[in-house]
C-alpha cells in the first residue's frame, strides 16, 4: 500500500517524495485536492500526509474521504525545520504505525463509545444521562454517515439494544437514523427470543459466546463490524483481542464517578492514533488502532 503526500508547492512536494523514496517508502504526491481525492476513493492508500500550507476546507475533506478508505491522516507542519529531519523524526515513525495497522484483519471491529472527560461511559447506575451535556451532535453525526458507509452489521447487547429499539426506529430529524435502522444487526442475549426493530427488519439474536461469533464474522468477507455502548460485549470482545478500533466521542464533562469501558481483565494494549478531531460543541474524537504484537 502507498502513501499520498499532498501539498500545496510542487518544491515542498518533491523534497518530501524524495526523502521517502530515498529511505524505502512507497509515496505518490499532488497538489491538487481534486487529483487527492479521487487517489483515495481508488483505495491502496494506507496514510495520506498533508502539507501545513493546505487550507482546512481542504484538509476536512481529504480527513473525510481517508477515514471513508481507513487511510491514516499525518497532517504535517515543517515549520522552517530541515525536510530530511523532519520526515525522519516525525512522519515516518508514524508511517510505519500505519504500516503496521493496514497489515491487520482485512474486516475490523469497531467500538464506538461516547466517554466523559474522566473516562467514564456510564454513571453509577449506567445511566446515560451525562450525554446531554452536548446539545448539538450534528457534525458528529455528518462523520458518522461517512463511517457507517463501510459498516455491515451492528453488534449489541441486551441493554444497549433495549435503548436503542426505543429510540431509533421512530427517530425523526436523525442524519444517521436511516443507515442505523438498515444496517443488519446482531443482539447477544441470553434472555431474549427476538429482538424487533420496529418496522425494519429486526434484529437476529445469539445466546452463544459472542467472542466465538465475533471471530468467525472476522474472518468472513464483508465490511466493518460496529460495535455501541454494551459495555460487557466490548470488554470481552477487548479481553479475547477482538477490536481493531476504538473509536471515542470525548464529551466536556466530569462525572466523578461511574462505569469504565476498561478494566484490569483487559490488561495493558498497544494504541495507535489514526485521528484526533475537535468539533464546534465541545466533543473531541479521538481514533486508536489497536495494535497486536
Amino acid at each position: 500500500m502507498t502513501t499520498l503526500v499532498v501539498a500545496r508547492g510542487q518544491r515542498a512536494l518533491d523534497a518530501v517524495l524524495a526523502v521517502l523514496h530515498d529511505d524505502g517508502f512507497d509515496a505518490v504526491g499532488t497538489t491538487a485536492d481534486d487529483e487527492a481525492l479521487t487517489q483515495l476513493e481508488a483505495g491502496g492508500v494506507m496514510a495520506v500526509i498533508i502539507g501545513g500550507g493546505v487550507e482546512e476546507a481542504s484538509r476536512e475533506a481529504l480527513r473525510q474521504v481517508a477515514g471513508a478508505h481507513r487511510a491514516t491522516v499525518i497532517e504535517g507542519a515543517l515549520g522552517g525545520r530541515d525536510v530530511k529531519t523532519y520526515i525522519q523524526q516525525e512522519i515516518e515513525p508514524r508511517l510505519r504505525d500505519a504500516s503496521r495497522v493496514a497489515r491487520m484483519a482485512t474486516r475490523r471491529v469497531i467500538v464506538q463509545e461516547l466517554v466523559s472527560v474522566d473516562g467514564f461511559v456510564a454513571g453509577p447506575s449506567g445511566g446515560l444521562e451525562f450525554f446531554h451535556a452536548v446539545t448539538d451532535y450534528s457534525e458528529v453525526d455528518e462523520d458518522n454517515l461517512s463511517v457507517l458507509g463501510e459498516v455491515d452489521i451492528i453488534l449489541l447487547g441486551r441493554e444497549t439494544y433495549r435503548l436503542f429499539v426505543e429510540y431509533w426506529p421512530t427517530a425523526e430529524g436523525e442524519p444517521v437514523a436511516d443507515a442505523v435502522n438498515s444496517t443488519p444487526k446482531i443482539v447477544f442475549s441470553s434472555t431474549l427470543d427476538s429482538a424487533p426493530w420496529g418496522r425494519w427488519e429486526p434484529a437476529q439474536v445469539r445466546n452463544g459466546s459472542a467472542v466465538d461469533h465475533v471471530h468467525q464474522l472476522r474472518r468472513e468477507p464483508g465490511r466493518d463490524v460496529m460495535v455501541w455502548g454494551s459495555i460487557s460485549l466490548v470488554q470481552s470482545l477487548l479481553e479475547a483481542g477482538m477490536v481493531d478500533e476504538i473509536q471515542l466521542r470525548v464529551v466536556p464533562i466530569v462525572l466523578g464517578r461511574g462505569r469504565s469501558l476498561i478494566t484490569e481483565d483487559i490488561g495493558k494494549r498497544d494504541l495507535v492514533l489514526l485521528e484526533a478531531k475537535p468539533y464546534a460543541s465541545g466533543i473531541v474524537s479521538l481514533r486508536y488502532a489497536v495494535t497486536r504484537s
